[in-house]
């Protein structure tokens, strides 16, 4: 199963795809639910084109969009990281070490 746009990336955290599914099942989904790749695309906030790039297989899904879309999709295991939020704890963990004199 594939998330839809009430699932969060915090519950994708706490209730990860347990099967990953090819992109023949990922495509029946969407016919099953009557979405396009487009709606599921834009409720997502993806690009369209990189989601149809890694259904089709174009894009491995390896960083970024891509990579949030292949988990999302349950195409591949993985872990979707607020790239923002990391880059906040990073400067945190920065600013600690030269309050504390640690490099």
């Amino acid at each position: 199963m594939f998330y839809t746009n009430t699932q969060t990336a915090t519950e994708l955290h706490k209730n990860p795809v347990s099967k990953k599914l090819t992109r023949e099942q990922v495509r029946e989904e969407f016919d099953r639910k009557g979405l396009s790749v487009s709606e599921w695309a834009t409720a997502h906030d993806l690009p369209v084109r990189t989601v149809y790039a890694v259904l089709a297989g174009h894009n491995k899904g390896c960083r970024g969009a891509a990579h949030r879309a292949a988990v999302l999709l349950g195409l591949k295991d993985g872990i979707i990281v607020d790239a923002k939020s990391h880059d906040e704890q990073e400067i945190e963990v920065q600013n600690d070490q030269r309050r504390t004199g640690i490099h």
